[in-house]
């Protein structure tokens, strides 16, 4: 099975309260190194002393996961991007409520 390994380190202040909501912010909007090739389908906010804030399924925007994300294009039949080794990933707006 294939993972696809990035990371997004989130910006300071790394969330806001929206409509209800948190909002996260990531630090670089450009995106993040992908490691692996294959398609995220499990998301952890991990906080810097290791610990896990939250965890929930990644999707593209349009399957409405807990963490949306953008990079690689959707096959058909699935819910979340295929990423490439070497390719960027940009965690899209999440927000957790």
């Amino acid at each position: 099975m294939a993972l696809a390994r990035a990371g997004s380190s989130l910006a300071v202040p790394c969330a806001s309260i929206v409509g209800g909501g948190l909002v996260l912010h990531v630090a670089d909007p450009g995106g993040s190194l992908v490691l692996t090739t294959g398609m995220p389908r499990w998301g952890l906010w991990v906080n810097a002393a290791g610990d896990i804030v939250a965890e929930g399924s990644v999707t593209d925007e349009a399957n409405g996961g807990d963490f949306w994300v953008e990079g690689g294009n959707t096959p058909l039949g699935e819910t979340s991007p295929l990423l490439q080794a070497g390719g960027l990933v940009v965690l899209g707006t999440t927000s957790l409520t």
